[in-house]
This record gives C-alpha cells, sequence and structure tokens, in this order.
C-alpha cells in the first residue's frame, strides 16, 4: 500500500513514521501499515540538491535538511519540550568543567554506520574541520558554511579533539552558557564518516572543492555509507529520490519498506 503526502514535512522520525505536518489540507498516515510506501510531494521548486549535512548559505533549505537528516543523524536529538534525549543522540554525555570553557563529549555506543562500522571521535573532528574551515575568510573558499556566526561557530572555537575513539573534547575561547552552546553550537554538528569523506586531509580547501562536486550525486560512492534511518537507493533529478531503510541504524527502525520525494511541477492538484 502507497501513502501520500501532498505537502513537504518538517520532521521524519526515524520509525519511518509522519510524525508531524505542515500547513492545513495536508493528508496524512499516521502510521502506515509494515512494508508500505510513504511518497512526499515536495511544494514546487524545492527540489533537493545538496546532500553533504554541512550546507552552503544559499543551500540551508528546509528541504535539504529534511532530505539530509533522513541519512546523517544530528549529534544530539532535540526533543519537542527543547530537551536533549541523550539516551537516543549519537553523544550520550556532555559534561563541561567549572569555568564552562571545556566541554568533553562522550559517544553513544549503540550508533553505527550503514557498513558496520562505529562512529567514532574522528568523525566528529573531522566534521568539525570542514565546519570550521567552511566558516573561515579565506579568500579561495570554494563554498562556505551557512550556519557560520551562529551558535559560536567557529569564532568560540578553540580547538576540537579526540581524546579517544568515543571521547571528544572541545575548548573555547570564551565562558558559555552550557545550555545555549550544546543546542546552538554541538547541535549543529552532523557527522559524516571520516574513512570515506578524508581524501584530503593536509589540504583542507581541495577537500572543500572535492564536496562541492558531489554535493548534488547522492548516488554515488561517497553517500553510500550513513547513520540515519535511511538510505538513498535511487533519484531521478527535479522528478522523484527514493529512499529504503537502513537496517544498521541504532535507533528505532523504520516499519516502511520505501520513502519517496515526489517533485510536484506545480500547485494544481
Amino acid at each position: 500500500m502507497t501513502h501520500r503526502i501532498f505537502k513537504a514535512i518538517p520532521v521524519l522520525v526515524g520509525i519511518g513514521l509522519i510524525s508531524s505536518l505542515a500547513g492545513c489540507g495536508t493528508v496524512s498516515a499516521s502510521k502506515p501499515p509494515s512494508g508500505g510506501t510513504v511518497v512526499v510531494a515536495l511544494p514546487v521548486d524545492s527540489s533537493p540538491n545538496w546532500f553533504f549535512p554541512v550546507f552552503s548559505p544559499q543551500d540551508f533549505t528546509a528541504t535539504n535538511e529534511e532530505v539530509d537528516a533522513l541519512l546523517y543523524k544530528p549529534l544530539l536529538d532535540v526533543t519537542n519540550h527543547n530537551t536533549i534525549d541523550y539516551a537516543n543522540s549519537i553523544v550520550d554525555k556532555v559534561s563541561a568543567n567549572k569555568a564552562d570553557t571545556v566541554f568533553t563529549l562522550h559517544i553513544n555506543p549503540k550508533y553505527h554506520w550503514s557498513n558496520g562500522t562505529p562512529i567514532t571521535a574522528k568523525d566528529i573532528v573531522f566534521t568539525w574541520h570542514i565546519m570550521s574551515t567552511a566558516s573561515s575568510n579565506a579568500a579561495n573558499l570554494p563554498w562556505s558554511y551557512g550556519g557560520a556566526g551562529t551558535g559560536g561557530v567557529p569564532n568560540d572555537f578553540q580547538s576540537v579533539a579526540a581524546l579517544n575513539s568515543s571521547t571528544v573534547r572541545i575548548t573555547l575561547r570564551t565562558a558559555v552558557n552550557p545550555s545555549w552552546f550544546i543546542r546552538n553550537g554541538l547541535g549543529q554538528i552532523n557527522p559524516v564518516p571520516a574513512a570515506v569523506w578524508n581524501r584530503y586531509p593536509h589540504d583542507p580547501i581541495k577537500e572543500l572543492s572535492f564536496i562541492n562536486s558531489v554535493v548534488n550525486s547522492p548516488t554515488s560512492k561517497w553517500y553510500s555509507v550513513v547513520d540515519g534511518p535511511y538510505q538513498l537507493t535511487s533519484f531521478t533529478a527535479n522528478q522523484q529520490w527514493v529512499f529504503k531503510p537502513n537496517p544498521q541504524y541504532g535507533g528505532h527502525l523504520s516499519q516502511i519498506s520505501k520513502l519517496i520525494f515526489q517533485y510536484e511541477t506545480s500547485a494544481a492538484n
């Protein structure tokens, strides 16, 4: 059975159910049957076009964020009550020193990449380096980070280092409100697998150029290793994007067998 959603949605949760819908007159299925298909009809002129989860300013769109959230899990899960659900986050504990200048992140061991390898501190550090480089004022940047200037990124950060495979230490230049920093600073990080993406470890500008060359190639090998609830299996440019559940996902597994985002060519019914 296929269930069709006639608008883009703000959240697609890991169990494969539609948790909420935007706008009036939206048709939804709150609990699709196991093995069914859900089709999401995207608004006009809103095709996803940037699949790497560190966005350029012009590509920091709701549609790109929705689609990327299916593939890459954010560092922290924020609930509807603006609290952190550490039990279901990549980082299951964040501790700060008394001065609120050093934050230590402990990685939840239940989350893995889709190839079965664990998410490690190296992945978080690598992703931060991409964010930091893209947030710099270098004259030769191939693209810049759309979240720069918010949550203390990048100026409040002094260093991000892996203490071991499951622990990251972030040292800041100044004291911050921990709640603000955790939600708005750490909350921006959606880790990618360093083993896949770190092609130019000694040339960050060349790394950004490479990422820019494949941001809209979601079926290329670079996107085959993800940690989100879904994997993208096929797409037809400006028509549809097809996802299947990620069997290695560490959270609630999807109850549907297929999720399709379809592009609507007009607002007419």
